[in-house]
């Protein structure tokens, strides 16, 4: 959504699904060499598009050992 950069810190905000965040602070960690840091703060929440739900939902169930539907 924005970037900004101010006495060499950089202040990113953006809208990601929840699901794109797992593993976000090993990754930012990595690539900073362990200076980087983030606050993630719950904005909204929408329907996952029908496109995307069994295929979200397949990859939940076989996660857990369950059988697919």
């Amino acid at each position: 959504i924005s970037m900004e950069q101010n006495n060499g810190l950089v202040v990113a905000k953006a809208a990601m699904p929840v699901a794109e965040l797992f593993g976000w602070s090993s990754e930012l960690r990595s690539a900073t060499s362990g200076r980087g840091s983030s606050f993630i703060q719950d904005q909204r929440f929408d329907k996952l598009p029908d496109s995307l739900k069994a295929k979200i939902i397949g990859a939940i169930r076989q996660r857990k050992g369950m059988k697919p539907l």
